[in-house]
């Protein structure tokens, strides 16, 4: 009797541990931050007269009159303070991704129909994150701390520093 005791507590503890090692050996523990406007309809905004199609990517025009560069990241900053985003230079390195500040976009002629138009950036959100292939990754709102945490966590996970 006690030996069939004991090899039902043996069987009971071997089972988690081979469940352990086969996760560990054959699992991956993977996130993703998938890219917005890829499948489905787009929602047109309100006086643009453009025509968009999914997968939805910016134009190369508008990336290079913003400043973009060749970081694989990039953040357009729309609030008025540009040190909102101190938090989010102190974690990224510049090769890693380009934050351009507000004093640059306001400054170009055709601002507000780019905000609107291309990167389809609605209220209350002012921070949008765009790929290296030009996909839009998300958007934020600047003065919500919470915001700029979910901003960090999802440069982390694109950039695979998990």
């Amino acid at each position: 009797m006690k030996g069939k005791k004991a090899l039902f507590l043996f069987l009971a503890l071997l089972l988690p541990v081979c469940i352990f090692i086969f996760l560990k050996i054959f699992g991956k523990n993977q996130f993703d931050v998938a890219p917005l406007h890829q499948e489905g309809m787009i929602e047109v905004p309100a006086n643009c007269n453009l025509k968009y199609t999914t997968p939805y990517a910016i134009p190369d025009s508008i990336m290079s009159k913003v400043g973009a560069g060749d970081a694989p990241l990039t953040i357009l900053n729309f609030s008025k303070e540009d040190s909102v985003l101190q938090r989010v230079r102190e974690e990224v390195a510049e090769t890693e991704g380009r934050i351009i500040s507000p004093s640059s976009l306001t400054t170009l002629p055709d601002a507000d129909y780019i905000k609107r138009c291309i990167l389809l950036l609605k209220a209350p959100y002012d921070v949008v994150l765009i790929d290296d292939q030009k996909r839009i990754r998300g958007y934020y709102k600047a003065s919500d701390r919470e915001e700029i945490d979910r901003l960090i966590i999802e440069l982390n996970i694109i950039l695979k520093k998990y």
